[in-house]
């Protein structure tokens, strides 16, 4: 964190923000994590559809924190790697068979009529795993009390933790129409986080959080979105005269203040990353990412009223000039 600020009802906000010179990549410790491997176990189960019957065919997926990456699609998987089984179809009776990996804590499921996701201690329980009808959601965008056409929104997964699933964003992306409104279909029940996307420029974009939604099997969830925030304007700079950066390199955020806190178990990771006191916590956080010129000015619009903490990552390392 460089700087806590506070935007209070009605202000717009203008701040300086000074950090000190990092240590080059070589003093920084990498981190060096190895991949999970086979652990020669095996994963069973069975999946059911909404109604009960076997879920012939359905897609089932092992979630293995580091060894890939997992995205949601429409009715769909996305994983990067398939070569070493991970991802497999239900048989005729919906049963289905995974290699157990290393860090596996999960097991995702779906086909056209719904989608389940179990941990590994619950399948311990009970082999079968009961797809849940998708869900719908649909809104409405207004920016100071009127309707905004042509505005992308899109959905990923409100919940956080070792078991999170990416969402793939050009799937579960929309247009609003010249009222505002928006539609976005095959959404897993559970809870969602809403955005905006803004486009910074043909090769970059901001993603502006509108709100957690709860999307229940089968149904339609009806939101509206209402954004009458402030602006924020700012500029970075270093203390030393002579450290020079770029900072159109820099990505910076302005986020609700969250506590570091330091785990001695992965079990004591998972009890608290993911209880509901924590998710809640999580969907109803906000972070917005901020682009810095190249003077290190920046401005960020629309920000709710409320206490923030302000970071940057820097991509490149300072040089000093002798």
């Amino acid at each position: 964190m460089l700087k806590e600020i506070e935007l209070k009802p009605g202000q717009n906000l203008e701040i300086n923000i000074e950090t000190t010179n990092r240590p080059p990549p070589s003093e920084i410790a990498s981190d060096q994590r190895r991949q999970p491997q086979p652990t020669g176990g095996e994963v069973k189960g069975v999946v059911l559809s909404p109604d009960g019957k076997p879920a012939s065919g359905a897609h089932v997926a092992l979630q293995v924190p580091g060894k890939y990456l997992l995205q949601l699609g429409k009715a769909t998987l996305y994983p990067a790697n398939e070569r070493d089984g991970l991802v497999a179809l239900a048989d005729t009776d919906g049963s289905f068979t995974l290699p157990m990996y290393e860090g596996a804590n999960s097991v995702v499921a779906l086909n056209d009529d719904g989608f389940v996701q179990v941990s590994l201690e619950e399948l311990k329980i009970s082999s079968q795993m009961q797809l849940r009808r998708w869900g719908q959601i649909e809104g409405t965008l207004e920016i100071k009390q009127r309707p905004r056409t042509n505005e992308i929104i899109t959905v990923d997964s409100a919940n956080y933790g070792t078991s999170h699933l990416n969402f793939d964003t050009e799937a579960f992306q929309t247009k609003t129409d010249d009222q505002g409104r928006f539609f976005i279909n095959y959404v897993p029940p559970g809870y969602v986080r809403a955005s905006r996307i803004l486009p910074t420029d043909s090769k970059s974009r901001l993603f502006y959080p509108l709100g957690p939604v709860e999307v229940k099997p089968g149904e339609t969830a009806t939101v509206t979105f209402g954004i009458n925030g402030r602006t924020i304007v700012g500029n970075v700079k270093f203390a030393e005269a002579d450290v020079q950066i770029a900072f159109t390199n820099v990505m910076a955020s302005i986020h609700t203040p969250t506590k570091s806190r330091k785990f001695k178990t992965p079990e004591g990771f998972r009890s608290v990353t993911e209880s509901e006191e924590y998710q809640k916590t999580i969907r109803d956080s906000r972070s917005y990412l901020v682009r810095l010129g190249p003077d290190g000015s920046f401005r960020a619009e629309d920000i709710p009223a409320g206490q923030y903490d302000f970071d940057a990552q820097f991509r490149q390392t300072p040089n000093n000039n002798s």
